[in-house]
């Protein structure tokens, strides 16, 4: 794990990294315009810079990292896989299911799960130390809120990051919101 300069988090969990984008596939990704992991991987910057520039940010599953936030014994707010999407079309069942398992062993952490796809998170029940949200740049987004309501967890929240836009959104199912330029 990571100490992070995101101010709502303490440590990322980067334990799978990579992304095809919302609705991409390993053979035609669908990249995200405003996505910062992606930019991080194409400049190979930190661990990405050990990989082809072709595969840079293919998803990859790190099971070295996997129990990491075990040895944080403090309390700790932690972003799960910042540079990925772990609830993407193409992420394996079984790494979803691994990462939920430790979730669940450290109960004095919150994990906070991000992605652009919440209707896969809804096919999993989270611990109850366990934040979902996700990610929404403009109004042709918004019907994903809705979503929301349908993820077994505590607590929802939303990323408006980048906002884009003028909007009013519902945010009936939504805990905590957060919003960027």
């Amino acid at each position: 794990m990571n100490r992070t300069r995101i101010e709502t988090f303490d440590f990322t969990w980067n334990v799978v990294t990579g992304c095809y984008g919302p609705g991409g596939t390993a053979s035609k990704p669908a990249r995200c315009f405003y996505c910062y992991a992606q930019r991080f991987a194409a400049r190979g910057m930190g661990e990405y810079g050990q990989y082809i520039k072709e595969q840079r940010f293919n998803p990859r599953f790190f099971s070295e990292r996997l129990t990491r936030p075990l040895k944080v014994k403090k309390p700790s707010r932690i972003f799960v896989s910042s540079m990925a999407d772990l609830f993407g079309n193409w992420v394996p069942k079984e790494w979803i299911e691994k990462v939920l398992e430790v979730t669940a062993l450290a109960p004095q952490h919150t994990f906070f799960f991000l992605t652009k796809q919440p209707w896969n998170m809804a096919k999993y029940r989270f611990p109850d130390n366990a934040w979902a949200g996700i990610s929404v740049t403009n109004e042709s987004q918004f019907g994903n809120l809705a979503d929301l309501g349908d993820i077994w967890v505590k607590r929802r929240f939303v990323s408006f990051e980048p906002l884009l836009g003028y909007t009013r959104p519902d945010l009936r199912y939504v805990d905590w919101a957060v919003i960027g330029a």
